[in-house]
């Protein structure tokens, strides 16, 4: 699936789970939707031709290159295993929100995974460069401010959710993906 297709897939299918199964009222359940949509995003930071690694250019292509050597392996390996990729990137999030230069990155990465998916799905039209600019000033306007532990609570289950979604996603594809948790017991080598 392409990025335009997990990010819109997954802010209508936590809408509609909030708005039904939580009765929450339809316009807060779609704010709530499109703050986990970029999280979506996610999985895919291990293969160079996805949404996330070309949102900031070069410095997502860094990102991906060091989230493959060191613990996801190939496209749709362990960032796809339901039991590791989802809790890794949140446990990710919630360690970096317990520092303000965590939280200012996490609220980084948010600003350059939503503008990507905005892109995507050809709401506003950017470049890595405008993204990057743009997620630089929010950063920088990020860290003069006091962002507050609580503000960032949230964030954590955000990105579980985000992934879990991409991953329900991938696993109605033809490709599928790997069996929960298997991935720690075992290795695979590229396609």
């Amino acid at each position: 699936m392409s990025g335009k297709e997990h990010v819109v897939a997954t802010a209508a299918t936590v809408s509609a789970v909030l708005t039904y199964a939580a009765g929450m009222n339809a316009w807060q359940a779609l704010a709530v939707g499109v703050m986990v949509a970029p999280a979506a995003l996610l999985p895919d930071t291990d293969t160079q031709r996805s949404t996330a690694t070309q949102s900031l250019g070069v410095l997502s292509s860094i990102v991906c290159r060091v989230t493959v050597r060191t613990w996801a392996g190939p496209h749709r390996w362990r960032t796809h295993d339901a039991a590791v990729g989802p809790t890794v990137f949140a446990l990710a999030t919630l360690v970096m929100s317990w520092s303000h230069p965590g939280r200012v990155a996490i609220l980084a990465t948010a600003v350059a995974l939503g503008l990507a998916a905005l892109d995507a799905i050809g709401t506003v039209r950017s470049t890595a460069l405008t993204r990057t600019l743009a997620t630089a000033a929010a950063a920088a306007a990020a860290h003069h401010t006091t962002i507050p532990y609580t503000v960032m609570a949230w964030s954590p289950l955000a990105v579980w959710i985000g992934c879990i979604a991409h991953i329900a996603q991938d696993a109605l594809t033809v490709q599928r993906v790997p069996i929960p948790g298997t991935t720690l017991i075992t290795e695979r080598t590229a396609r």
